[in-house]
């Protein structure tokens, strides 16, 4: 955190890795995808500005850029109504990323 007369400046670095995501999907043709993941990265960085108006009253503006980067997964294939299970585990058949870019600003009381 940087502090220039009235502004507060603050940023966020995180890094880390997210272990054995799964994700089980329910679709309409009465099918079931199970698909399971090894370990993926991801990324987060996001930036603050606040503004002090009076000692108890301020202003802030955020951004935060988060990513969980492509993966590949296997993907298991299961028919609602009987239960079966495909007699084949798809390797490499699910894909996944995420990102996502969040703002936010806001009034702060103390009271």
């Amino acid at each position: 955190m940087t502090k220039f007369g009235n502004w507060t400046l603050s940023g966020l670095l995180r890094g880390g890795l997210s272990t054995n995501p799964s994700d089980i999907d329910h679709h309409w043709r009465s099918r079931v995808y199970e698909e399971d993941f090894r370990t993926i990265p991801f990324i987060s960085l996001g930036a603050k500005a606040g503004y002090q108006i009076t000692e108890r009253a301020s202003l802030f503006l955020a951004g935060n850029f988060d990513e969980n980067f492509r993966a590949k997964g296997d993907m298991t294939v299961y028919d609602i109504p009987t239960g079966a299970r495909s007699s084949t585990t798809f390797k490499d058949g699910a894909g996944m990323d995420f990102y996502a870019f969040t703002m936010s600003a806001g009034f702060k009381l103390t009271f």
